[in-house]
């Protein structure tokens, strides 16, 4: 016989240990008194198993090899919560004094024991009291699908996660249209997108598309781009007229009526966000509001600064005489330039692309590069060429897409971009 002592509730509890041939038995002593919970020590079997008692304090409890001593699969026998289904053993003389309750309402000392043919023992403890939960195995959580970036190619509108999965056509446009650009709602469940002056929306989970809208306008007019307002409801047309001219329009989600919007109606309905710098003169406030990033003539040509609204002490944080892939055209005619400039959403880093190439017809165009607020090496982000800069942040402004060249490209801060599918105007979905 093999002795074990175990300590719960602040006094000391007996298991021992018999050998009744080759079917070892354990043996409580000094158990409390009121309903124990066998089932914790021995599994959901414990109601069928050969029980004694010895006298008021004592139990006997036969357990053969297979059911609880298996030592290569229990080293340890499962505890177990104290709600198995209600069960009773009768003791002779006691009916009921051995209960497998739903709750229970006296501390329970949970006790598991793992004997080996060679009398290998393994104990493992848990004391509870006033439980009431329904006994299960521990759930492994699930992982929490990445977001989707959405996208357009051919003229249709496609999704793909994060880490290049799930890549999937959501909603394709009638033959002969194509559609235009795209918007997601603010809780991430539906995308809007136009189709000549027509709104639709479409279910992520489901593709289900519905109308949502339609921009009245003069003829000629035509959806260049769309942007969600902050309430969620309201959708800013970007449109050009029949001249080319730039307009802006709202639609109400669900409305066929748009009104023209001046340019402080327009400001009115964006969330706050920093500026992007064009020209010399303009400046942008860092999100924490402790900076002004501005470009400022070094020479012949430009570069970015930062200055302390605090102090006023500035900082030039970009060389552009260190980078290379700019033509010789660009370069003899004033230097070297920064077409636009903007902070991350953290205020950590800086994106801008300088001015590398010019068409005939006056455009101009450069490389998407990073650097860190307060300088320090420019990290170029795209081999094409591009007019603007991207503004797709993931939700902890760690991961930036945009389109490169013919590609959805995800980079991090580290300057390691990526390729994800084939496409452009990538855009996150929104994380609630």
């Amino acid at each position: 016989m093999g002795q074990k002592v175990l300590r719960g509730f602040g006094r000391e509890k007996t298991a021992s240990v018999y050998t009744r041939g080759f079917v070892p038995t354990i043996a409580l002593t000094a158990f409390p008194k009121g309903p124990l919970d066998l089932s914790s020590l021995l599994g959901e079997d414990a109601a069928s198993l050969p029980i004694s008692p010895i006298d008021d304090q004592t139990l006997i409890i036969d357990c053969d090899y297979d059911t609880c001593l298996r030592p290569n699969e229990r080293s340890a026998l499962p505890i177990r919560e104290f709600t198995p289904p209600r069960k009773t053993v009768l003791l002779r003389g006691k009916p009921a004094a051995i209960a497998f309750p739903s709750f229970c309402f006296a501390p329970i000392l949970l006790l598991c024991i793992g004997l080996g043919v060679l009398g290998q023992t393994a104990c493992r403890k848990k004391t509870e009291a006033n439980v009431a939960a329904t006994a299960s195995p521990t759930a492994t959580p699930t992982p929490k699908p990445e977001p989707y970036i959405a996208f357009l190619r051919d003229g249709n509108l496609w999704l793909v996660r994060s880490d290049g999965s799930g890549e999937r056509a959501l909603a394709i446009a009638p033959e002969g249209t194509t559609i235009q650009d795209f918007v997601w709602s603010l809780d991430g469940t539906r995308l809007y997108y136009s189709i000549n002056t027509y709104i639709f929306e479409v279910v992520v989970e489901s593709a289900n598309a519905a109308s949502a809208g339609e921009l009245t306008a003069p003829p000629g007019v035509v959806i260049d781009r769309l942007e969600l307002g902050k309430d969620g409801k309201t959708l800013i047309v970007h449109a050009l007229d029949a001249d080319a001219a730039s307009r802006l329009y709202a639609v109400t989600i669900g409305q066929r009526e748009a009104r023209e919007l001046s340019i402080d109606q327009y400001a009115g309905l964006l969330p706050v966000r920093s500026r992007i710098i064009n020209n010399q003169g303009e400046m942008s406030v860092s999100p924490d509001g402790r900076w002004l990033l501005f470009k400022s003539s070094v020479g012949a040509g430009e570069e970015l600064f930062i200055a302390s609204l605090e102090t006023g002490a500035r900082k030039q944080i970009t060389n552009l005489y260190q980078l290379g892939g700019f033509e010789e055209s660009v370069d003899t005619e004033g230097g070297r330039r920064v077409l636009e400039a903007s902070w991350s959403p953290d205020g950590r880093y800086v994106l801008f692309n300088p001015m590398q190439s010019c068409s005939e017809l006056g455009l101009c165009y450069g490389r998407l590069y990073l650097v860190d607020w307060n300088g320090g090496p420019q990290l170029q982000l795209s081999i094409e060429m591009m007019l603007s800069l991207p503004q797709e942040w993931n939700a902890t402004d760690t991961l930036l897409t945009y389109d490169d060249g013919s590609n959805v490209v995800l980079t991090d801060t580290t300057g390691s971009p990526r390729a994800l599918a084939e496409g452009n105007r990538p855009k996150w979905q929104p994380q609630p």
